[in-house]
């Protein structure tokens, strides 16, 4: 996938919530992520679809890299929007926390999966993206 190609205009938007305790079932296909409000998309007017971002954790001096999800997956068909980020390389509890996300480049549209090993490759690909987008 080119990301270039996809990129799109809400980059350098930044969107600020507290993580709350979603339905895990990132954490289950191996990729945890921090929930933050659902209204903050449609607050902040947040294009769906996977991007890029760079996430600060209040009270911390640490900038952290990641991929964010703004909108509802397809998998789950209804619902308010979601916003959610997989900090890479990162495994801490931060429920109760305020999340500051950065966002940089969208990388790709939400889409549907035929099943959860589709759906865990893509998510290691926009992964392999966000490292190579974000440096690390």
């Amino acid at each position: 996938m080119d990301v270039k190609d996809t990129k799109s205009n809400i980059d350098k938007k930044q969107v600020a919530g507290i993580v709350k305790v979603g339905e895990k079932i990132a954490r289950t296909l191996g990729f945890p992520t921090a929930n933050l409000d659902e209204d903050l998309a449609k607050k902040h007017n947040l294009e769906e679809g996977i991007f890029v971002c760079h996430v600060h954790i209040a009270g911390r001096g640490e900038q952290y890299k990641g991929v964010a999800v703004f909108g509802v997956p397809p998998a789950f068909k209804e619902g308010p929007g979601k916003v959610e980020v997989h900090i890479l390389d990162f495994d801490e509890d931060i429920y109760g926390e305020t999340l500051s996300v950065q966002i940089e480049q969208k990388i790709r549209d939400l889409r549907s999966f035929t099943d959860n090993g589709d759906l865990i490759n893509q998510m290691k690909e926009d992964v392999r993206n966000a490292r190579a987008l974000l440096g690390s």
